[in-house]
């Protein structure tokens, strides 16, 4: 069982938990956040990942997933101008 810990090393939560994490901003991460970082990760499904913060600032979601072989242009492409993207 792995767990998930903030800066201050207080636990988040267990990262096989089916709830959401509060990160120390007060910014909830969705639990497909993690799954599909992982399977980006481990499995190479995706090229690239691209995370918003909901424009009710309460939540971080997936935004874009490239696919295998997508290219840099293509990456680029999904960041938009004078808007704050993760990647």
């Amino acid at each position: 069982r792995r767990r998930t810990w903030c800066s201050s090393g207080q636990r988040l939560r267990d990262a096989d938990s089916e709830d959401k994490s509060t990160m120390s901003s007060g910014v909830l991460c969705a639990d497909e956040c993690l799954k599909v970082f992982e399977e980006m990760k481990i499995r190479n499904a995706y090229q690239y990942i691209v995370f918003k913060i909901t424009d009710d600032k309460k939540s971080i979601v997936i935004d874009v997933k490239g696919e295998p072989g997508a290219s840099f242009e293509d990456f680029t492409s999904k960041l938009p101008d004078g808007g704050c993207r993760y990647a």
